[in-house]
């Protein structure tokens, strides 16, 4: 949840070419569980107002073992240098097929 994103849109920080971290997720009985390890994001120019970015997430399903259909997400999380709250997040949905 980005707090300032209502007032003006996104307004993550970016440092020396990343914008925070990836991580996936997966939901058991309401509870989400880590999958694999987080990525950084990486955008094109963190030193322009507006930039494209990436992250490459991969996990082996073979010790989890989910079925099709479990519940996904990938946690986006702001960089943020100082360490010092707040920090933001932003979930994105999907589904494992």
């Amino acid at each position: 949840n980005n707090s300032n994103s209502k007032t003006i849109g996104c307004s993550w920080q970016m440092f020396e070419g990343q914008a925070g971290s990836a991580q996936l997720f997966y939901s058991d009985r309401n509870t989400w569980h880590q999958l694999g390890v987080s990525a950084p994001i990486k955008v094109a120019d963190w030193t322009a107002e507006k930039t494209s970015f990436t992250a490459s997430l991969d996990f082996n399903n073979e010790k989890p073992g989910l079925p099709s259909g479990t519940q996904l997400k990938v946690m986006f999380t702001e960089e943020n240098a100082s360490g010092m709250p707040p920090v933001d997040t932003y979930d994105l949905p999907i589904m494992l097929k």
